[in-house]
């Protein structure tokens, strides 16, 4: 089983989200949404595919495999609950 730290868990649920409106996915689409540097993304990318959540041909396209899309549409699933929680319960 793996643990993702809080941070992999993010960069799993932007891949999904840009995932669902997109064809492609690549490394600059990550960093633009996660507001970070591509190095920073690409390391990201790197460790989702050392926990085989993703896979990515040689400076292409990024792919979510089976277990990945699961994991990310329930993280995404939790994040939408808890942010509808925060804007319609606690009015922030």
């Amino acid at each position: 089983m793996i643990t993702l730290t809080p941070k992999d868990e993010d960069y799993l649920e932007t891949i999904y989200r840009i995932s669902r409106d997109s064809d492609t996915v690549g490394v600059t689409d990550i960093a633009r949404a996660r507001s970070v540097t591509v190095p920073t993304a690409r390391s990201a990318v790197s460790r989702l595919i050392r926990y085989g959540l993703v896979r990515q041909q040689h400076y292409g396209k990024i792919m979510l495999n089976s277990d990945g899309e699961k994991l990310g549409e329930q993280i995404y699933s939790v994040h939408s609950t808890i942010r509808r929680f925060l804007a319609e319960v606690l009015l922030l």
